[in-house]
Protein backbone atom coordinates (compact mmCIF):
# COMPACT_ATOMS: atom_id res chain seq x y z
CA UNK A 1 0.00 0.00 0.00
CA UNK A 2 2.95 2.18 1.15
CA UNK A 3 4.29 1.54 -2.56
CA UNK A 4 1.83 2.51 -4.43
CA UNK A 5 1.33 5.57 -2.71
CA UNK A 6 5.15 6.46 -3.00
CA UNK A 7 4.46 5.95 -6.79
CA UNK A 8 1.26 8.05 -7.06
CA UNK A 9 3.02 10.84 -5.44
CA UNK A 10 5.75 10.37 -7.63
CA UNK A 11 4.00 10.08 -10.64
CA UNK A 12 1.73 12.94 -10.10
CA UNK A 13 5.20 15.00 -9.17
CA UNK A 14 6.70 14.59 -12.18
CA UNK A 15 3.38 15.72 -14.28
CA UNK A 16 3.34 18.64 -12.19
CA UNK A 17 6.81 19.75 -12.70
CA UNK A 18 7.78 18.33 -16.29
CA UNK A 19 4.48 17.51 -18.37
CA UNK A 20 1.69 20.23 -16.77
CA UNK A 21 1.96 23.65 -18.49
CA UNK A 22 1.33 26.45 -15.84
CA UNK A 23 -1.50 28.39 -16.01
CA UNK A 24 -1.72 32.01 -15.22
CA UNK A 25 -3.38 33.30 -12.48
CA UNK A 26 -4.14 36.81 -11.94
CA UNK A 27 -3.04 38.26 -8.55
CA UNK A 28 -0.05 40.06 -6.32
CA UNK A 29 2.39 37.51 -4.48
CA UNK A 30 5.17 38.95 -2.08
CA UNK A 31 8.23 36.71 -1.43
CA UNK A 32 10.57 37.34 1.23
CA UNK A 33 13.98 36.08 2.08
CA UNK A 34 17.17 36.81 3.37
CA UNK A 35 20.11 37.32 0.81
CA UNK A 36 21.16 34.20 -0.66
CA UNK A 37 18.12 32.57 0.52
CA UNK A 38 16.87 31.39 -3.37
CA UNK A 39 14.60 34.64 -4.03
CA UNK A 40 16.22 35.24 -7.88
CA UNK A 41 16.67 31.24 -8.26
CA UNK A 42 12.77 31.23 -7.28
CA UNK A 43 11.77 34.20 -9.81
CA UNK A 44 13.71 31.84 -12.84
CA UNK A 45 11.98 29.09 -11.82
CA UNK A 46 8.91 31.24 -12.48
CA UNK A 47 9.94 32.63 -15.39
CA UNK A 48 10.57 29.72 -17.04
CA UNK A 49 7.37 28.18 -16.00
CA UNK A 50 5.38 30.49 -17.82
CA UNK A 51 7.51 31.53 -20.83
CA UNK A 52 7.11 27.52 -21.51
CA UNK A 53 3.15 27.74 -21.04
CA UNK A 54 3.22 30.46 -24.04
CA UNK A 55 3.15 33.66 -21.45
CA UNK A 56 5.02 36.77 -21.92
CA UNK A 57 7.55 37.27 -18.83
CA UNK A 58 8.58 41.14 -17.86
CA UNK A 59 11.34 41.32 -15.17
CA UNK A 60 13.48 44.47 -13.93
CA UNK A 61 16.25 41.70 -13.53
CA UNK A 62 17.92 39.71 -16.05
CA UNK A 63 16.07 36.28 -16.64
CA UNK A 64 16.54 34.79 -19.93
CA UNK A 65 13.73 35.06 -22.34
CA UNK A 66 11.79 37.70 -19.86
CA UNK A 67 11.71 41.14 -21.18
CA UNK A 68 12.98 44.10 -19.65
CA UNK A 69 10.77 45.99 -17.29
CA UNK A 70 10.59 49.23 -15.25
CA UNK A 71 7.82 50.10 -12.88
CA UNK A 72 8.39 54.15 -13.45
CA UNK A 73 8.56 54.24 -17.03
CA UNK A 74 6.73 51.40 -18.52
CA UNK A 75 3.60 50.56 -15.54
CA UNK A 76 0.08 51.71 -17.76
CA UNK A 77 1.99 53.37 -20.30
CA UNK A 78 2.54 50.42 -22.37
CA UNK A 79 0.45 47.48 -23.03
CA UNK A 80 1.31 44.58 -20.35
CA UNK A 81 -1.64 41.77 -20.60
CA UNK A 82 -1.60 38.30 -20.17
CA UNK A 83 1.59 37.87 -18.43
CA UNK A 84 3.83 37.68 -15.68
CA UNK A 85 5.62 40.41 -14.04
CA UNK A 86 8.61 39.96 -11.65
CA UNK A 87 9.76 42.72 -9.82
CA UNK A 88 13.08 42.10 -7.43
CA UNK A 89 14.24 43.68 -4.52
CA UNK A 90 10.57 45.32 -4.27
CA UNK A 91 11.74 46.83 -1.31
CA UNK A 92 14.30 49.18 -2.98
CA UNK A 93 11.25 49.73 -5.77
CA UNK A 94 8.55 50.53 -3.79
CA UNK A 95 10.15 51.50 -0.16
CA UNK A 96 7.90 51.90 2.39
CA UNK A 97 9.74 54.64 4.25
CA UNK A 98 9.20 56.52 0.96
CA UNK A 99 5.53 56.38 0.78
CA UNK A 100 5.68 60.17 -0.69
CA UNK A 101 7.43 59.35 -4.10
CA UNK A 102 4.46 56.59 -4.40
CA UNK A 103 2.67 57.67 -7.63
CA UNK A 104 -1.06 57.59 -8.46
CA UNK A 105 -0.26 55.58 -11.67
CA UNK A 106 1.92 52.90 -9.47
CA UNK A 107 -1.35 52.77 -7.34
CA UNK A 108 -3.97 52.46 -9.99
CA UNK A 109 -1.06 49.73 -11.81
CA UNK A 110 -1.30 47.23 -9.00
CA UNK A 111 -5.11 47.70 -7.87
CA UNK A 112 -6.19 47.10 -12.04
CA UNK A 113 -4.10 44.48 -12.39
CA UNK A 114 -6.66 41.82 -12.59
CA UNK A 115 -8.12 44.14 -15.74
CA UNK A 116 -5.03 43.33 -17.85
CA UNK A 117 -4.73 40.08 -16.50
CA UNK A 118 -1.44 40.43 -14.56
CA UNK A 119 0.19 37.63 -12.00
CA UNK A 120 2.93 40.41 -10.26
CA UNK A 121 5.38 38.44 -7.60
CA UNK A 122 6.94 41.03 -5.45
CA UNK A 123 10.24 39.90 -3.98
CA UNK A 124 11.48 42.02 -1.40
CA UNK A 125 14.12 40.90 2.20
CA UNK A 126 11.21 41.05 4.28
CA UNK A 127 7.39 42.17 3.89
CA UNK A 128 7.69 45.17 5.60
CA UNK A 129 9.80 47.36 3.36
CA UNK A 130 7.13 47.25 0.76
CA UNK A 131 4.59 49.87 0.63
CA UNK A 132 1.65 49.36 2.27
CA UNK A 133 -0.98 50.32 -0.50
CA UNK A 134 0.61 47.25 -2.26
CA UNK A 135 0.40 44.86 0.97
CA UNK A 136 -3.23 45.49 1.45
CA UNK A 137 -3.88 44.03 -1.92
CA UNK A 138 -1.49 41.06 -1.54
CA UNK A 139 -3.35 37.36 -2.16
CA UNK A 140 -0.25 35.45 -1.66
CA UNK A 141 2.34 35.62 0.91
CA UNK A 142 6.06 33.33 0.52
CA UNK A 143 8.93 32.59 2.42
CA UNK A 144 12.15 31.43 0.64
CA UNK A 145 14.73 29.32 2.89
CA UNK A 146 17.66 27.14 1.76
CA UNK A 147 16.43 23.52 1.97
CA UNK A 148 18.15 21.29 4.33
CA UNK A 149 19.34 19.17 1.36
CA UNK A 150 21.95 20.98 -1.27
CA UNK A 151 20.97 22.96 -4.28
CA UNK A 152 17.17 23.02 -3.37
CA UNK A 153 15.40 25.53 -2.17
CA UNK A 154 12.64 25.51 -0.28
CA UNK A 155 9.35 27.98 -0.62
CA UNK A 156 6.62 28.45 2.56
CA UNK A 157 3.20 30.02 1.65
CA UNK A 158 1.40 31.73 4.51
CA UNK A 159 -2.31 32.18 4.15
CA UNK A 160 -4.17 35.94 4.94
CA UNK A 161 -7.38 36.29 6.24
CA UNK A 162 -9.66 38.34 7.97
CA UNK A 163 -11.21 37.79 11.76
CA UNK A 164 -12.97 40.02 14.34
CA UNK A 165 -11.13 40.71 17.79
CA UNK A 166 -12.44 40.90 20.80
CA UNK A 167 -13.06 44.79 20.65
CA UNK A 168 -15.22 44.32 17.24
CA UNK A 169 -12.40 45.29 14.60
CA UNK A 170 -11.83 43.74 11.94
CA UNK A 171 -8.05 42.49 12.03
CA UNK A 172 -5.75 40.90 8.95
CA UNK A 173 -3.67 37.36 10.54
CA UNK A 174 -1.63 35.44 9.12
CA UNK A 175 -0.96 31.44 9.00
CA UNK A 176 1.44 29.04 7.83
CA UNK A 177 -0.60 26.95 4.67
CA UNK A 178 -0.66 23.22 5.54
CA UNK A 179 1.77 20.57 4.06
CA UNK A 180 -0.73 18.44 3.05
CA UNK A 181 -2.15 21.59 0.99
CA UNK A 182 0.76 22.79 -0.81
CA UNK A 183 2.18 25.10 1.96
CA UNK A 184 5.78 23.69 1.38
CA UNK A 185 7.48 23.46 -2.02
CA UNK A 186 10.90 22.59 -2.87
CA UNK A 187 13.13 23.82 -6.33
CA UNK A 188 16.03 22.53 -7.53
CA UNK A 189 17.68 25.26 -8.14
CA UNK A 190 20.24 23.94 -11.26
CA UNK A 191 17.22 23.82 -13.11
CA UNK A 192 17.60 27.56 -13.51
CA UNK A 193 21.13 28.02 -13.16
CA UNK A 194 22.58 29.92 -15.92
CA UNK A 195 19.60 31.67 -16.95
CA UNK A 196 19.32 34.43 -14.56
CA UNK A 197 21.94 36.84 -13.40
CA UNK A 198 21.40 37.59 -9.51
CA UNK A 199 24.75 39.49 -9.67
CA UNK A 200 24.23 41.79 -12.26
CA UNK A 201 24.11 45.95 -10.37
CA UNK A 202 24.75 49.07 -12.06
CA UNK A 203 28.81 50.19 -13.36
CA UNK A 204 29.94 53.32 -10.73
CA UNK A 205 32.46 55.10 -11.55
CA UNK A 206 36.35 54.06 -10.05
CA UNK A 207 38.05 56.22 -7.06
CA UNK A 208 41.72 56.07 -5.91
CA UNK A 209 40.92 55.55 -2.28
CA UNK A 210 43.37 56.86 0.93
CA UNK A 211 44.64 53.73 2.63
CA UNK A 212 44.80 54.80 6.85
CA UNK A 213 48.66 54.58 7.51
CA UNK A 214 48.38 53.84 11.79
CA UNK A 215 51.58 53.85 13.83
CA UNK A 216 51.43 50.36 15.88
CA UNK A 217 54.32 51.30 18.09
CA UNK A 218 52.19 54.60 19.24
CA UNK A 219 48.83 52.70 19.15
CA UNK A 220 50.21 50.13 21.46
CA UNK A 221 51.59 52.77 23.57
CA UNK A 222 48.09 54.12 24.29
CA UNK A 223 46.28 50.77 24.49
CA UNK A 224 48.79 49.85 27.76
CA UNK A 225 47.95 53.39 29.24
CA UNK A 226 44.71 52.56 29.07
CA UNK A 227 45.07 49.25 30.56
CA UNK A 228 46.77 50.19 33.33
CA UNK A 229 44.32 53.23 34.10
CA UNK A 230 41.49 50.58 33.91
CA UNK A 231 43.31 48.32 36.89
CA UNK A 232 44.43 51.38 38.65
CA UNK A 233 40.52 52.85 39.10
CA UNK A 234 38.54 52.21 41.86
CA UNK A 235 34.85 50.93 41.11
CA UNK A 236 32.37 52.90 42.74
CA UNK A 237 29.33 50.82 44.20
CA UNK A 238 25.98 52.55 43.50
CA UNK A 239 23.49 52.41 46.78
CA UNK A 240 21.05 49.87 46.51
CA UNK A 241 18.24 52.14 46.88
CA UNK A 242 17.87 55.72 46.83
CA UNK A 243 15.68 57.37 49.23
CA UNK A 244 13.89 60.20 47.33
CA UNK A 245 12.48 63.31 49.27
Amino acid sequence: MIRIILIMLLVRYIYVRFIRKEKLRTGIDIVMGLPGAGKTTYAAYLAKRHIRAGYPVYSNVPIDGAREFDVDRDALIYQVENALIIIDEAGLEHDARAWQNFKARYTKFYKLHRHYHLRIVLFSQHYEDIDKKIKTITENICVVTRAPIKYFVRVRKIRSFIEINEDGQIVLKYDWVPRLLGGIKWHFAPAVWGIFDSWSHEKLPEKEWTVYKVDKKKAKENAGKVKKNKLGSKKHKLPRSIKLS
